[in-house]
């Protein structure tokens, strides 16, 4: 069969990338390569494997600049962040070791699509090693994104950022301002994700400054990413909920994490309860509302 052949993947992403070629082709191509790699990459015990070495290797060392180059195109993005993150199921760390420093390398203040495609890829792999793990020791794959992702969460979450976030934003483009809080989202998410299993020690040494900053967030207001139903809805079954309530939301979940494991160490509890309480009586009755009333709610109570 042509995908047992060298270089079939490779076809599947030329097509992909091809911009002139039909739109329908490149999505059949890019939704192929996922399932080629989900049913080819890890043949199950005792059978031989479909994928050649040579283009393991080969792929490895090339999806994440494949990544980027559809950080446009989200419905093609999302095909190969799957594929990247089945790989990394079966392949990190001990046969793909630099798959979080290439995530961390190709980090650019500069293009925040395809910093999202790289915080949303990084958020899958972490999220696939938690519940490898769930009540048991960390594996070496988490233990191995700890490391490394102190790095990684600290260049996407940096003073650069935070000034772009915070003081640019409000001024930026309706759809910058959803890139940029999508940003946001993804870091507070990933921030969960290297939290939950065990407080690491760079982020215990630098707890005062994280979450000054996630309490800045929780408190941060730009009525763009609010929801677009928020000024319509007047009823509980309308609107969903926009941007800022999902970020606030996250860092609901981080403070309740950290309330529930790690109170010990995190002297700002009160802090984020009187803040959390004081957004809850600002609350409108709607739908939209309920992700935050909920996540508020519980480490507030």
């Amino acid at each position: 069969m042509a995908k047992q052949h060298l270089g079939f993947g490779n076809v599947l992403i030329a097509i992909t990338q091809d911009s002139k070629a039909d739109p329908t082709a490149r999505q059949a191509a890019a939704l192929a390569f996922k399932n080629w790699i989900k049913n080819s990459w890890a043949p199950e015990e005792g059978e031989e494997g479909q994928i050649a070495t040579a283009d393991r290797d080969g792929l490895k060392a090339k999806l994440v600049s494949v990544l980027i180059s559809l950080a446009n195109s989200p419905s093609l993005l999302i095909q190969y962040s799957e594929a990247i993150s089945i790989i990394a199921t079966s392949d990190f760390p001990e046969q793909w070791p630099d798959l979080i420093d290439q995530l961390v390398q190709n980090f650019n203040q500069n293009d925040w699509n395809a910093n999202n495609a790289l915080l949303s890829t990084a958020h899958a792999i972490f999220k696939s090693l938690i519940l490898l793990c769930v009540g048991g020791a960390p594996s070496s794959g988490q233990t191995l994104c700890l490391r490394k992702s102190n790095m990684s969460w600290t260049a996407s979450a940096n003073p650069t950022g935070h000034s772009t976030l915070t003081n640019l934003a409000p001024n930026l483009p309706r759809s910058d301002q959803q890139t940029l809080a999508k940003s946001l989202l993804l870091m507070i998410q990933i921030y969960y994700d290297l939290n939950c299993q065990d407080i690491p020690e760079y982020f215990e040494d630098h707890l005062t400054e994280f979450m000054n900053l996630l309490h800045k967030y929780l408190t941060w207001d730009i009525p763009y990413l609010v929801s677009e139903q928020q000024a319509e809805a007047d009823d509980e079954e309308e609107g969903e909920a926009g941007d800022l309530e999902k970020i606030r939301a996250g860092i609901c979940e981080v403070v309740e994490l950290y309330s529930l494991r790690y109170l010990d160490v995190f002297p700002m509890m009160d802090v984020f309860v009187k803040t959390c309480w004081d957004m809850l009586t600002k609350l409108g009755r709607h739908q939209r509302s309920d992700i935050l009333l909920i996540d508020a709610t519980v480490f507030s109570s």
